[in-house]
Parts: C-alpha cells; sequence; structure tokens
C-alpha cells in the first residue's frame, strides 16, 4: 500500500524505519517515490486520545473569513489548535520591515495575489523572491524573512509548533536602510532591535513585539536593542530552492509525484485511480483535494471530498482513501511533528 507522502529526510538519508512500516526513498534524476510497506491496511474506529478530524472547504472558509485577513498581521489559524502542523491563511496588504528566524522550515503556496519573501542570505545580503499566484515556495529553516504582500492577496503557510526550548527572533534593521534585493544588509552589525520568544502562535504574538519595536522607534532615545548570545542564530549556509509553478504543475499531471522535500516539509500529489491506506499516520497530514472525487475513511467516518476540501489527519490516525479516476490529492506534512 502506498502513503500520500515520504517521512523519511530526503536530503540525507536514502531509507528510513518509521512506526508501522518501512520506507524506501528512491532518489534517481527522473524520479523520487516512497512507498511505505504498512502492517495493516484496516481503519479501526477513533482512538479516544486523538484530535477529531475537521473538514473545511478552501474557497468557502475563505469566503467566510475574508474580512479577518487584514493588516498588520492579517494572520488566521486554519489548522493547528490540536495538532503539531500548523495551517495558517494570510491575507494583505502589509508593510513590515521585521525579519522573522525559526528554527523549522516553513512552505508557502500563494493563492491570490503575490507574496514577495525577504530574506537575508549568508547574513549580509537582501534578496527578494517573488512567489506569484499558483506558485509555491519552501523556506528553509532560520533564514531571515520579511513577507510582503501585495493588496487582496492570499496565501496558505505551513510550519509545525515548536518544542519548549526553541525560541523564535525578530530583529529589525536601521531604517535608512533600503533593503531592496541585493543590498547589503548586516545581521552583525545593521540590526537596531531584535527580540525573541517562543512562538505558540505567530498570530496573536507578533502583533506584541511589533508594537514594542513601534514604541522604541518613537522614543527619544533609542540605543540599540541587542541581545548577546540570541537564542536561535541565522544559517549563513543555506540555500534556496526555486520557486515551483504549483498550479501548473498540478494542472498538467497524469502521475503521482513529489513537488517539494525539504530536511522536514514534504509535498506531494496523488493522481486517481489510486487508493492509500495507513495503520497510524507517522505524523500530521495536510490533505486537499485538487480535482475530482475521493473518499476518506477515518475515525469509523466515511467521508466524500471534493474539490477544494481540506483536512488535517493528526498523527496516530488510521485511514483509508481511495481516488476517483480523475482525482487529485495533494499533501502536506512535517516530519519533524
Amino acid at each position: 500500500a502506498t502513503m500520500m507522502v515520504c517521512p523519511a529526510n530526503l536530503r540525507r538519508a536514502t531509507a528510513r524505519a518509521i512506526t508501522n512500516g518501512t520506507v524506501v526513498v528512491s532518489r534517481g534524476s527522473h524520479a523520487r517515490t516512497c512507498v511505505a510497506r504498512l502492517c495493516s491496511s484496516t481503519a479501526p474506529e477513533k482512538p479516544q486520545d486523538l484530535p477529531p478530524v475537521v473538514v473545511h472547504n478552501l474557497p468557502d472558509w475563505l469566503a467566510t473569513h475574508a474580512a479577518t485577513l487584514r493588516p498588520p498581521v492579517a494572520n488566521k489559524l486554519l489548522y493547528g489548535d490540536s495538532t503539531n502542523l500548523k495551517v495558517m491563511v494570510v491575507g494583505g496588504p502589509n508593510a513590515r520591515r521585521d525579519y522573522h528566524i525559526q528554527t523549522g522550515e516553513e512552505f508557502f503556496v500563494q493563492l491570490a495575489g503575490v507574496l514577495v519573501l525577504k530574506v537575508i542570505v549568508g547574513g549580509n545580503r537582501c534578496r527578494d523572491v517573488t512567489v506569484r499566484a499558483g506558485e509555491s515556495f519552501l523556506l528553509p529553516a532560520r533564514v531571515p524573512h520579511s513577507p510582503q504582500r501585495s493588496a487582496g492577496s492570499v496565501g496558505l503557510v505551513f510550519e509545525r509548533s515548536h518544542v519548549a526550548t526553541e525560541m523564535d527572533g525578530m530583529v529589525w534593521f536601521d531604517e535608512g536602510m533600503s533593503l531592496n534585493d541585493g543590498d547589503a544588509a548586516s545581521l552583525e552589525d545593521d540590526v537596531v532591535f531584535e527580540e525573541y520568544f517562543h512562538c505558540v502562535d505567530l498570530g496573536t504574538q507578533l502583533k506584541p513585539v511589533i508594537e514594542r519595536y513601534q514604541a522604541w522607534s518613537r522614543s527619544e532615545r533609542r540605543d540599540r536593542v541587542r541581545v548577546a548570545d540570541p537564542p536561535v542564530d541565522a544559517d549563513a549556509d543555506a540555500r534556496l530552492d526555486r520557486v515551483s509553478r504549483f498550479d501548473a504543475t498540478l494542472d498538467a499531471l497524469h502521475t503521482s509525484t513529489l513537488l517539494h522535500r525539504g530536511d522536514e516539509v514534504v509535498c506531494d500529489a496523488r493522481v486517481g485511480p489510486d487508493a492509500l491506506r495507513s495503520s497510524g499516520a507517522p505524523f500530521d497530514l495536510f490533505a486537499w483535494q485538487r480535482r475530482g472525487a475521493s473518499v476518506c475513511r477515518a475515525h469509523g467516518v466515511e467521508r466524500t471530498f471534493g474539490p477544494g476540501d481540506v483536512v488535517v489527519l493528526p498523527k496516530g490516525t488510521a485511514y483509508e482513501w481511495h481516488l476517483d479516476d480523475d482525482a487529485c490529492l495533494v499533501s502536506v506534512a512535517n516530519v519533524f511533528t
């Protein structure tokens, strides 16, 4: 039986054992596949300690919550209250100058408008990564980034929850600096304000940090606010992947394929007819019906999915998923969860 995603670290490993199965990864130049030999194909009733399965229709959800996707953060949690995989919907416009540093990877899928992800590479150079509607981008961990979103834009952002020892950082450069693509910007010399915190919900925690920076910037005496030994350092050696034509790839897809893979994030697409089974998902799994129809049985309940339907299956969920002939199902997982 095949699974929707590969739980191996695809950058460093060719095979790794996981609960309930053995993962085998093929890394040929024309194919990257992940096959799991599972212990069971039966989907039992919902265990008592698993969170519920909640299905949304993404277009309907966006229409209902459009008014909440407003500056300065315009961030609303779609999934993540009860799972370690967090799926956020973020709107525009915004005009932020802060750069965010976090330990985990982030995966961006732009639904409408334009996202310009301003990043610092090599510890001292600005770079702009432009992600347009229908495109996707996987950001490596510990790369300082500042998302700039156009008016009316909407995007999905995937990240994992943070363990108790992990801290996020917010840094601001001197306001006289342009920070345009290709400009020099030293994390060592040019940062004027920084703050670190354990992140539980960035949508609510980011605003007070921004307000403290704004209060500092309005003050008469503005000595730099620096941390001598930051709890999270930027990765000066991180290499950026290319922006991917997410929608165009899926529209032309006739065979199942791996779309993105990082040290943590794995995104793939399954094309029907197909049958997916797991006796217990090894990590939280986001599934998105892109076209056609499918039927999923999980927690003892059978659900029919149509275009735009999304769900997160919590870690440990046993499921059976049957894709119709014309179906395309996208999955996103963070194997760290």
